[in-house]
C-alpha cells in the first residue's frame, strides 16, 4: 500500500510542476514581485483614500523619483539607494593628540637569595668530633669541620643544633637547623 501512495504523490508532484511550468497566468517574477512596494505611483485609488490635507500636500512636494526595472541585478540588491539621497556634511572635528610619555621601566625584582641544595638528614660523633650527613644532588655526604661540598660550600662549624656553612663564590654565611634526634621509644606505663 506504501508503494501506491509513493506512485500517487510522485504524480501529483509532477503535475504541480506541469502547471507551475506552463503558467497560463503570466505572474511576475520574483524580482520585479519584490521590487514593486519600492515604486510609487499616483493612482486615483490611492488618491481617494487621503484626506483634502494630505492630497494637496502631496501635490506640492512631487512624487519620488522612480526606480527603472532595466537592470535586474539591481532589483535584488537591498542596499541600493533608491530616489535621491545626499549624504549629510561631514563635520571636521580636531583630534587633539595626548603628550607623548616617557617610558619607565618597571624596578629590577628583588634580589633573592637562594639557600644551598642540601638537608641534613643525621649526625655521626660525639661533642668533640660531630659530623654530619647531608643530602644534596650528587647524593649523601659526610661533611665535618671544615669540608667543602658541593664546590661551593664550606663548613664553617658544626654544634647540636644548627650547621654553618659559608659560600665561597660571595662569602655568604647560611646556618642550616640540625633535627633532634627522636626520643627513645615510650612504653605504657605498668610494662
Amino acid at each position: 500500500m506504501s508503494r501506491q501512495r509513493l506512485v500517487l504523490w510522485l504524480a501529483l508532484l509532477a503535475l504541480v510542476l506541469g502547471v507551475r511550468w506552463w503558467d497560463p497566468m503570466g505572474h511576475q517574477t520574483t524580482t520585479e514581485a519584490a521590487s514593486a512596494p519600492v515604486e510609487r505611483t499616483n493612482s486615483p485609488v490611492l488618491a481617494s483614500n487621503r484626506s483634502p490635507e494630505a492630497a494637496s500636500s502631496a501635490a506640492t512636494e512631487g512624487a519620488w523619483p522612480v526606480r527603472p526595472l532595466a537592470n535586474d541585478d539591481e532589483a535584488g540588491n537591498a542596499f541600493l539607494a533608491r530616489g535621491q539621497v545626499t549624504a549629510p556634511p561631514i563635520k571636521q572635528v580636531p583630534v587633539v593628540a595626548p603628550a607623548p610619555v616617557a617610558y619607565v621601566p618597571p624596578p629590577p625584582p628583588p634580589a633573592v637569595e637562594v639557600p644551598p641544595p642540601l638537608q641534613i638528614i643525621g649526625t655521626w660523633g660525639e661533642e668533640a668530633n660531630l659530623a654530619v650527613f647531608l643530602a644534596g644532588p650528587q647524593g649523601t655526604v659526610l661533611a665535618r669541620s671544615g669540608d667543602v661540598i658541593l664546590s661551593d660550600y664550606r663548613v664553617q662549624s658544626i654544634t647540636k643544633r644548627q650547621l654553618t656553612l659559608q659560600q665561597n663564590s660571595n662569602q655568604r654565611s647560611w646556618n642550616l637547623a640540625i633535627p633532634e634526634a627522636p626520643s627513645t621509644l615510650q612504653t605504657w606505663p605498668g610494662k
